[in-house]
């Protein structure tokens, strides 16, 4: 497989269909789909302590 950037090609990877759908729909829109993917870091492990 040749990664699409090696092409040139712009590409926005998706997890599913319905996700692809909605960055057309957003592309359509004149929306860029980046505001509307949630930007979050990595979550660093919890440590439970017991209360008894």
């Amino acid at each position: 497989q040749v990664p699409p950037e090696i092409l040139g090609i712009k590409a926005i990877r998706v997890n599913s269909y319905l996700e692809a759908l909605g960055v057309l729909v957003t592309h359509r829109a004149g929306i860029d789909s980046n505001c509307l993917r949630p930007n979050l870091s990595s979550l660093h492990c919890l440590s439970h302590r017991d209360q008894s």
